[in-house]
């Protein structure tokens, strides 16, 4: 993920498709926890799911708005940019 002003973008794989995404907000808090919501192809999606800082990976549930279904994603966090 790499922070584009006022959004954080990234891209998951599906099968053999990349697509992206921008977050308007994506909070990992003390807890592990973490939240957002954003947009991608498909549509305008809100998260939660839980943050892994050892492994730097993230399990959540993707859900869509106005009813176009919902998804698990389980990956990696590259942070890009970053010193």
């Amino acid at each position: 993920m790499k922070s584009d002003d006022d959004f954080w973008t990234g891209n998951y794989t599906l099968g053999k498709s990349k697509s992206k995404s921008k977050f308007a907000c994506f909070f990992i808090l003390h807890n592990d926890l973490c939240y957002g919501h954003g947009t991608d192809n498909t549509g305008c999606f809100s998260i939660v799911g839980m943050y892994d800082k050892k492994a730097k990976s993230v399990e959540f549930d993707k859900c869509y708005y106005g009813g176009k279904g919902s998804m698990k994603y389980k990956g990696e966090i590259k942070m890009e940019g970053r010193n």
